[in-house]
């Protein structure tokens, strides 16, 4: 095995671990700002739906 590979396998394990270790708050954070972006977004039509019509500027 080269170098390189080796670096890849090395990088590749680390990730897996890592995946197994943090893969719920990764998928929690993840799934949070999906949450967070659509409030927003939904919050922001709502608001155009409601809000009072401007007055034209003179």
């Amino acid at each position: 095995m080269s170098t390189g590979e080796l670096i890849s396998e090395a990088l590749q394990t680390l990730g897996v671990l890592v995946w197994a270790a943090f893969g719920w708050v990764i998928l929690a954070v993840a799934a949070a700002t999906v949450l967070i972006l659509a409030s927003i977004a939904g919050l922001g039509r709502l608001y155009r739906l409601v809000r009072p019509p401007r007055l034209p500027k003179e």
